[in-house]
Protein backbone atom coordinates (compact mmCIF):
# COMPACT_ATOMS: atom_id res chain seq x y z
CA UNK A 1 0.00 0.00 0.00
CA UNK A 2 1.32 3.19 -1.01
CA UNK A 3 1.68 5.59 2.21
CA UNK A 4 0.87 8.84 0.15
CA UNK A 5 -0.72 9.86 -3.12
CA UNK A 6 1.62 10.12 -5.75
CA UNK A 7 0.76 11.86 -9.44
CA UNK A 8 1.33 9.23 -11.50
CA UNK A 9 0.37 7.98 -15.03
CA UNK A 10 -1.90 5.11 -14.73
CA UNK A 11 -1.93 2.32 -17.60
CA UNK A 12 -5.36 -0.63 -17.28
CA UNK A 13 -4.86 -2.90 -19.60
CA UNK A 14 -5.07 -6.51 -19.64
CA UNK A 15 -2.93 -7.48 -21.91
CA UNK A 16 1.00 -8.39 -20.44
CA UNK A 17 2.86 -7.23 -23.46
CA UNK A 18 1.01 -4.27 -23.91
CA UNK A 19 0.81 -3.20 -20.34
CA UNK A 20 4.61 -4.36 -19.89
CA UNK A 21 5.76 -2.03 -22.77
CA UNK A 22 3.64 1.21 -22.12
CA UNK A 23 4.61 0.92 -18.11
CA UNK A 24 8.40 0.01 -19.20
CA UNK A 25 8.31 2.73 -22.39
CA UNK A 26 6.85 5.72 -19.81
CA UNK A 27 8.87 5.41 -16.75
CA UNK A 28 12.29 5.35 -19.13
CA UNK A 29 10.34 8.89 -20.29
CA UNK A 30 10.69 9.99 -16.37
CA UNK A 31 7.31 9.34 -15.60
CA UNK A 32 6.00 7.55 -12.56
CA UNK A 33 3.58 4.93 -14.16
CA UNK A 34 1.34 2.62 -12.43
CA UNK A 35 0.36 -0.27 -14.27
CA UNK A 36 -3.46 -2.05 -14.12
CA UNK A 37 -3.78 -5.62 -15.29
CA UNK A 38 -7.69 -5.92 -14.67
CA UNK A 39 -10.75 -4.38 -13.40
CA UNK A 40 -10.60 -5.64 -10.10
CA UNK A 41 -7.49 -3.55 -9.17
CA UNK A 42 -8.46 -0.05 -9.90
CA UNK A 43 -10.46 0.96 -7.36
CA UNK A 44 -7.27 0.25 -4.45
CA UNK A 45 -4.59 1.32 -6.89
CA UNK A 46 -6.76 4.59 -7.66
CA UNK A 47 -7.90 5.47 -4.41
CA UNK A 48 -3.78 5.99 -3.73
CA UNK A 49 -3.29 8.29 -6.16
CA UNK A 50 -3.15 11.02 -7.89
CA UNK A 51 -3.03 10.54 -11.50
CA UNK A 52 -2.01 13.29 -14.19
CA UNK A 53 -3.38 10.71 -16.87
CA UNK A 54 -4.96 7.58 -17.36
CA UNK A 55 -4.74 5.27 -19.89
CA UNK A 56 -8.12 2.87 -20.45
CA UNK A 57 -7.97 0.03 -22.74
CA UNK A 58 -11.49 -0.35 -23.74
CA UNK A 59 -11.63 -4.16 -24.04
CA UNK A 60 -11.35 -5.54 -20.43
CA UNK A 61 -12.33 -8.96 -18.86
CA UNK A 62 -15.50 -8.12 -16.76
CA UNK A 63 -15.73 -4.51 -17.46
CA UNK A 64 -16.36 -2.30 -20.55
CA UNK A 65 -13.21 0.43 -20.71
CA UNK A 66 -15.67 2.95 -20.98
CA UNK A 67 -17.45 1.93 -18.03
CA UNK A 68 -14.34 1.94 -16.06
CA UNK A 69 -13.13 5.26 -17.47
CA UNK A 70 -16.50 5.89 -16.42
CA UNK A 71 -16.23 5.31 -12.74
CA UNK A 72 -13.16 6.19 -13.05
CA UNK A 73 -13.88 9.74 -13.53
CA UNK A 74 -16.49 10.12 -11.07
CA UNK A 75 -14.67 8.51 -8.10
CA UNK A 76 -11.53 8.99 -8.53
CA UNK A 77 -10.03 11.54 -11.38
CA UNK A 78 -12.99 14.60 -12.50
CA UNK A 79 -9.96 16.42 -14.10
CA UNK A 80 -7.19 14.12 -15.26
CA UNK A 81 -7.08 13.57 -18.98
CA UNK A 82 -7.72 10.38 -19.82
CA UNK A 83 -6.25 8.26 -22.81
CA UNK A 84 -8.73 5.54 -25.06
CA UNK A 85 -6.80 2.48 -25.82
CA UNK A 86 -7.80 -0.20 -28.90
CA UNK A 87 -7.61 -1.89 -32.07
CA UNK A 88 -10.43 -1.18 -33.37
CA UNK A 89 -10.77 2.45 -34.79
CA UNK A 90 -14.59 2.87 -34.40
CA UNK A 91 -14.69 1.84 -30.69
CA UNK A 92 -11.87 4.53 -30.31
CA UNK A 93 -14.22 6.89 -32.28
CA UNK A 94 -17.38 6.15 -30.01
CA UNK A 95 -14.76 6.65 -26.86
CA UNK A 96 -13.50 10.39 -28.31
CA UNK A 97 -17.63 11.18 -28.43
CA UNK A 98 -18.62 10.16 -24.94
CA UNK A 99 -16.62 13.17 -23.68
CA UNK A 100 -14.58 10.81 -21.23
CA UNK A 101 -11.49 11.10 -23.30
CA UNK A 102 -8.98 13.55 -24.45
CA UNK A 103 -7.49 11.42 -26.74
CA UNK A 104 -6.69 7.87 -28.26
CA UNK A 105 -4.36 5.44 -28.80
CA UNK A 106 -4.72 2.49 -32.19
CA UNK A 107 -3.15 -0.49 -31.18
CA UNK A 108 -0.99 -2.00 -31.82
CA UNK A 109 1.30 1.47 -31.15
CA UNK A 110 4.56 3.01 -31.77
CA UNK A 111 7.04 3.63 -28.77
CA UNK A 112 6.92 7.04 -30.20
CA UNK A 113 3.24 7.89 -30.81
CA UNK A 114 2.95 6.49 -27.11
CA UNK A 115 5.31 9.29 -25.56
CA UNK A 116 3.99 12.02 -27.62
CA UNK A 117 0.51 11.04 -26.43
CA UNK A 118 1.21 10.91 -22.97
CA UNK A 119 3.87 14.00 -22.98
CA UNK A 120 0.97 15.99 -24.84
CA UNK A 121 -1.79 14.80 -22.40
CA UNK A 122 -0.49 14.50 -18.95
CA UNK A 123 -1.15 17.07 -16.72
CA UNK A 124 -3.97 18.96 -18.83
CA UNK A 125 -6.87 20.18 -16.55
CA UNK A 126 -10.23 18.46 -17.86
CA UNK A 127 -12.72 21.52 -16.80
CA UNK A 128 -16.03 20.00 -17.98
CA UNK A 129 -16.89 16.39 -18.51
CA UNK A 130 -20.50 16.26 -19.39
CA UNK A 131 -21.21 12.40 -19.79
Amino acid sequence: MLEHKDRAVIVIDDEPAVLSLACDTLEAEGFTVFGVPEPGFIDSVCAELDAVLVLVDMVLPGEHGMKAAQRLREQFFPHAPMVAMSADQLTLLFARRSGLFQDTLLKPFDVQTLVDTVSAQAGRYVSVYSG
